[in-house]
């Protein structure tokens, strides 16, 4: 009997990266072995066939699990929204389809989700470990896609969530090594920091970001970048996709309603709250943000987010007893006045993506 015994390489990592680790471990099954500092040794695996992407139909919104053999189901002559979540699954799947709701509401949109949960669903480090291969998969769908267009580029924007910005930022960088052409936009909603790739004004053509907290921070990482400050300055409203009002939540409302958030320029979050900079430049934030614009720019929203835990308070017993998850439109008297008064039907509950 011939037996196959593990073969272990050890990969030194050298460099600009200052890891939490010392090396990793790789063996002959495609394992990462992570020596951390805790000394604990864990099993990293992935794969692309962890990483799925579902084209959004615009008549129901149904998903279609795209392919290298059914890329001609997208309309190349559309512009193409790809959407990533971050870390967690299960409530990406309400803001998400809010976006495409959105964008099939405003005009004729190729929208497409990535689905990597099987690995974001995982602790926080694996997750993190991830990224660069995760960026890997996206950078190779979108230039099989190219290799049928070549102008396919021009009108690709991604949109990422928490880590997803950083995933999206590796797909733009490896696009425009191997290709010598960018994407054409980045939208960053509350990018993670940390020790791993930063979302960066020179992974896409026009890179605009979304900092929901000034706790975390003002950390400029695109073309231009807004600061919301909500009716807390020095609260954060959130950690990742799971909560229930962040940057994708106001991302969101500005699909339909491009002026719905307008931020001024400043030099930084004091100047912006002590009002010395009321009379500087104003831009419009999200979806129609000129591609003029640059720098950062301080906004304050405006009770929307107390609106949404008033409801969330209201509903505690449900929501821990059955209810799992809950989309919210928070409008006051006069926002509903000049709405559309249109009320969506709750998206179905499928396990996220529709699978």
């Amino acid at each position: 009997m011939l037996t196959l015994l593990p073969i272990f390489v050890i990969l030194f990592n050298f460099g600009c990266c200052d890891h939490s680790f010392d090396y990793q471990i790789a063996d002959n099954e495609g394992h990462t072995i992570i020596d951390n500092e805790d000394k604990h040794l864990e099993y990293h695996t992935y794969s692309s066939a962890d990483v799925t992407f579902y084209l959004y139909t615009p008549t129901n919104n149904k998903t279609v699990k795209i392919t290298p053999e059914n890329t001609y189901l997208l309309n190349m002559s559309k512009p193409t929204k790809i959407i990533i979540h971050g870390l967690g699954s299960y409530q990406d799947q309400i803001w998400i389809d809010q976006l495409v709701r959105n964008y099939h509401t405003k005009g004729d949109y190729n929208v497409i989700a990535v689905d990597w949960s099987k690995i974001s669903t995982r602790d926080t480090f694996y997750a993190v470990e991830a990224v660069n291969e995760v960026g890997e998969v996206i950078a190779q769908f979108i230039m099989e896609i190219r290799g049928h267009n070549e102008e396919f580029l021009t009108d690709v924007h991604l949109i990422g969530s928490s880590l997803g910005a950083q995933v999206g930022a590796v797909a733009g960088e490896k696009i425009a090594n191997k290709t010598n052409k960018k994407i054409d936009r980045i939208t960053g909603l509350d990018p993670s920091d940390g020790d791993l790739k930063a979302l960066d004004k020179d992974d896409a053509e026009f890179v605009d970001v979304i900092h929901s907290s000034l706790l975390l921070g003002e950390e400029k990482y695109g073309t231009v970048d807004f600061y919301v400050t909500g009716d807390n300055p020095s609260k954060r409203n959130c950690f990742n996709d799971s909560c229930g009002f962040v940057a994708h939540g106001l991302y969101a409302q500005t699909i339909l309603d491009e002026n719905r958030f307008e931020g001024v320029s400043c030099q930084n979050a004091t100047a912006y709250i002590r009002k010395l900079c009321k009379n500087n430049t104003k831009v419009v934030m999200g979806e129609s943000v000129p591609r003029n614009a640059s720098g950062s720019f301080y906004l304050t929203t405006d009770s929307a987010p107390g609106r949404h835990r008033l409801v969330n308070d209201v509903l505690k017993h449900e929501l821990q007893n059955g209810v799992h998850a809950l989309s919210i439109v928070a409008k006051t008297p006069e926002q509903w006045k000049h709405s559309v008064k249109t009320v969506e039907s709750s998206p179905n509950c499928r396990g996220g993506f529709g699978k």
